[in-house]
């Protein structure tokens, strides 16, 4: 049983400190980034790993949207993630769209598909690694 318990705090450790380190932006790569841009990249990069006969990516940028300073790297990655968990949520089909916004001083990207979703059951698993 202590086994387990010991397992499961250095999972918990590891989680976290993914967490931590994705939180914590490195301040030596941080840009003025195009969102509407780093989008576009985004799907072209992932153009090769999607059946476009089943999945259909649409991007619905934000005029004159603002740079904003952030590390691009870690934004694409995110996006990568997203839209790569979004698309196995869509076995038969469906669409993926992202749409970027801004209102004031913030800026958004807004990530939707028309996948099954997360089952309740895992819905407190999501950090997990």
């Amino acid at each position: 049983m202590m086994r387990i318990i010991v397992k499961d705090m250095e999972r918990m450790e590891s989680v976290l400190n993914n967490v931590l380190d994705f939180s914590r932006p490195d301040r030596s790569n941080l840009k003025m980034v195009d969102l509407n841009e780093l989008v576009d990249q985004t799907f072209e990069m992932m153009e090769p790993e999607i059946d476009t006969t089943r999945i259909s990516l649409i991007n619905f940028p934000s005029p004159n949207l603002s740079s904003v300073k952030a590390n691009p790297d870690l934004l694409r990655q995110a996006l990568l993630n997203i839209s790569r968990n979004a698309i196995r949520a869509m076995p038969q089909g469906g669409v993926l769209s992202v749409t970027t916004g801004q209102k004031e001083s913030s800026v958004k990207i807004m990530i939707k598909d028309s996948g099954f979703g997360i089952f309740p059951e895992n819905q407190n698993k999501i950090f997990d690694s």
